[in-house]
């Protein structure tokens, strides 16, 4: 967005718009059926609940890699939904790795706001006020984006998500050496 020009800039932005609603409406317009039956929210916060429960029973070692699904249909109320996910990436991990993942997961995060901390000030910025690599804050927003999605969804399981994810998490990271 920086060097392009406002017809350009437009453009980006009128897509960055679009494209989020382009890829939505048709997995809700698949799913009518199911939203009119459960409400995802409510189906949500019982999954999280779920977790819950699953990490106060096995707080240390968790119900080990991919237990949710069994563990969810153990612990979870009666006419509940059956899912295979927390639909919550963090607490996913506690229920399934243990509590000691948390802290980790943490560190993560202060690690990635340490590394973008200096686009917000001045370091790290060329004399005409622009990031000194443009990429950097845009490395930074999507893994922002990444790592905030873990917050009402699972897609750390999924390798078609996890590992794009992982890239722009350590391309971060990389962007930060190669600039110190």
């Amino acid at each position: 967005l920086f060097g392009l020009g406002g017809r350009r800039q437009v453009a980006v932005l009128v897509l960055a718009l679009v494209l989020p609603v382009a890829i939505v409406a048709p997995s809700r317009l698949r799913r009518e059926a199911e939203i009119a039956r459960e409400d995802p929210a409510s189906a949500r916060t019982s999954n999280w609940a779920s977790a819950a429960k699953i990490i106060r029973e096995m707080p240390v070692l968790g119900c080990g890699g991919g237990g949710f699904a069994a563990e969810h249909e153990r612990v979870r109320a009666r006419g509940e939904n059956d899912a295979r996910h927390a639909h919550q990436g963090y607490l996913e991990a506690a229920a399934e790795h243990g509590v000691a993942m948390l802290p980790l997961l943490a560190a993560l995060l202060a690690a990635l706001a340490s590394s973008a901390w200096p686009m917000v000030g001045l370091g790290g910025m060329s004399r005409r006020g622009l990031p000194s690599d443009p990429s950097s804050p845009l490395l930074h927003a999507m893994a922002a984006c990444v790592l905030g999605a873990a917050l009402i969804d699972f897609g750390w399981s999924d390798p078609a998500w996890a590992l794009p994810a992982a890239v722009i998490v350590g391309a971060c990271f990389a962007a930060r050496a190669d600039a110190s």
